[in-house]
């Protein structure tokens, strides 16, 4: 549909269940969800729809979104890629180009505890891009790129620039997870629909990551080179939140492997 953007925009993070989220969001009669789960239609010709060809343009990727669309109040992009930076650069200006088309977008934004983002990308690289090397390995050449994409608040602020708080619904996974009805009923409110309308009774869990027998842990240094930016981050999402996240454990005692004696 011609001139029609997204008002909804599930910007992640990654591996925090923006999968599951989106095909649940799909059930309720007053949202349309595109087709294409991961459209990225704001990184226009860096998306890659257009780099595999499927698409030549962003007005393209915007036709294809659009197929399907009924006249639903919500109009939803889950690109979560859109909180990569600085793996992405171009992700600085997704902000600015959002505000372009839509004055008032509303946002959705998961997180979970950050190493277990953390851990869980690796066995995403390994699992579907056959990605070689060790964790320690990952987090020695990767962990400039993939380390900020556990740092939410440093990827949100980019957002608040150019948008209110009030445009921001965030998620914490593990709720999610344990109350995934709950948590769509207050999304619903948020998004200012009845949540009387949506009927689906069972939730499957999508694009979930296997767990070893044996979890993956950080070597000491590792831990160490990470774990004060992302406290320093948790700090901050609290007080944006305005609660606690002491649910996520990021202790050394937990996280760190020990030596074998």
């Amino acid at each position: 549909m011609e001139n029609k953007f997204p008002n909804l925009y599930i910007i992640g993070a990654m591996k925090c269940g923006t999968t599951s989220l989106y095909e649940y969001l799909k059930q309720h009669p007053d949202i349309f969800m595109s087709d294409v789960k991961e459209p990225e239609l704001f990184f226009e010709e860096n998306s890659h729809l257009i780099r595999d060809g499927i698409c030549k343009s962003k007005e393209d990727i915007l036709s294809l979104m659009m197929k399907g669309y009924k006249c639903q109040k919500i109009v939803g992009d889950s690109s979560s890629s859109y909180t990569k930076f600085p793996m992405f650069p171009r992700c600085k200006d997704i902000p600015s180009k959002i505000k372009s088309v839509c004055k008032n977008p509303k946002f959705i934004y998961i997180i979970r505890n950050p190493l277990y983002r953390l851990v869980s990308e690796y066995k995403f690289y390994v699992r579907r891009l056959g990605v070689n090397g060790s964790f320690k390995d990952h987090l020695r050449w990767r962990g400039k790129v993939c380390l900020p994409i556990s740092l939410y608040f440093f990827q949100l602020s980019n957002y608040l620039k150019y948008f209110d708080k009030s445009c921001f619904k965030v998620i914490i996974f593990e709720e999610f997870v344990s109350n995934p009805l709950d948590t769509l009923k207050d999304i619903f409110k948020f998004l200012e629909l009845d949540s009387t309308k949506y009927g689906l009774g069972e939730f499957k869990v999508y694009n979930k990551s296997p767990r070893s027998q044996d979890e993956l842990k950080f070597d000491k240094e590792s831990y160490d080179n990470i774990i004060k930016p992302i406290k320093e981050d948790v700090d901050q999402m609290e007080k944006f939140l305005g609660r606690s996240l002491d649910l996520w454990d990021l202790s050394e005692e937990r996280w760190v492997k020990k030596d074998k004696a």
